[in-house]
């Protein structure tokens, strides 16, 4: 009988950090008797086990490939330990998700969460979703994320005490701070693998932090969305701003970039309420935070020719969804 450990994220907590290096250790570790299971993570290149968490959560926007849950029912590994990590597996904060997840892999033998500060938190969430095709500001991505909290029906993506009391009906999560020097070393201290840990110098990059991709990024999506930009033009766009030489190529518009700090101690406080458990660690969050809204004088077409000489892309892993 195979142990799961399930890494449940959120998004933006190392979580991809953390998949690189067991899919960068597979071998060593499955070896030792630990596995990263290939099933639900090989089949479309994700470096998560996205398929578990389709299959867990059976929503209509996306499902898992037909004859998948057969194959689980075979069996999610052969090895005493497997780790599944996905962080749509946060997503599965549900009762009925939870049935499903009894039913398709058992009890697991540990749940495993990430908490990070609100305020970075959002910011990088924020930044994940312009990679796709959000339209607004991070004003009103927060102000979005405040209505979700103010709606008990809904999934709320910062009530994550109320979500991880979901997964503790079915097995205790082990909530750790997000941060610190060695964040691979701690989940696997975390697992009760330290001794199985060895410290490398491989980094999975973050590509698309720099303030000029960022608001590239929105200005393609919001011309997307008000039908100024061909969906041929903005793939080719999207595609050449997750390049990682795009920051370089994008220098020149640097100093027309317009920045504004915006306040979200209202968005904090609300996370404060919905996380009384949390709001001793939470204690210093940022109140505010400058972020980019505009490029003065600067167009598409300007930034299109900056990019033309990244060709071609190198290819990266697919983005997953962010709400």
């Amino acid at each position: 009988m195979t142990d799961v450990i399930l890494h449940i994220g959120p998004h933006k907590t190392g979580t991809s950090a953390i998949q690189s290096y067991l899919d960068r250790h597979h071998d060593r570790l499955l070896a030792a008797g630990v596995d990263f299971p290939m099933l639900g993570r090989a089949e479309n290149g994700f470096p998560s086990h996205r398929h578990f968490a389709a299959l867990f959560r059976m929503a209509g926007n996306e499902l898992p490939p037909l004859g998948f849950a057969a194959r689980v029912a075979e069996g999610v590994s052969t090895a005493p330990l497997a780790i599944l990590s996905s962080e749509d597996f946060y997503y599965c904060s549900t009762r009925i998700a939870m049935k499903r997840v009894h039913k398709r892999i058992g009890v697991p033998k540990q749940v495993i969460a990430y908490l990070r500060q609100p305020t970075g938190h959002l910011l990088s969430l924020w930044r994940e979703g312009l990679k796709q095709t959000v339209t607004t500001s991070l004003r009103g991505f927060s102000k979005a994320q405040m209505r979700a909290l103010s709606n008990p029906n809904r999934f709320a993506y910062f009530r994550m005490q109320a979500n991880f009391a979901v997964w503790d009906r079915l097995c205790p999560v082990t909530v750790i701070p997000f941060g610190g020097d060695d964040l691979v070393g701690g989940f696997f201290q975390a697992c009760g693998l330290s001794d199985l840990y060895l410290q490398d110098e491989s980094e999975t990059e973050n590509v698309g932090a720099e303030d000029s991709v960022v608001i590239c990024q929105l200005m393609a999506n919001r011309a997307l969305a008000g039908d100024k930009l061909s969906r041929n033009d903005y793939k080719w766009l999207k595609q050449r701003l997750r390049d990682p030489r795009a920051a370089e190529a994008l220098r020149p518009i640097e100093p027309h970039i317009e920045r504004r700090e915006e306040d979200l101690s209202t968005f904090l406080a609300r996370c404060r309420a919905h996380n009384p458990a949390f709001a001793e660690a939470w204690e210093g969050s940022a109140e505010s935070l400058t972020v980019p809204v505009g490029i003065d004088g600067v167009i598409l077409k300007d930034v299109t020719a900056l990019l033309q000489n990244l060709e071609p892309a190198p290819a990266v892993w697919p983005t997953e969804s962010v709400s």
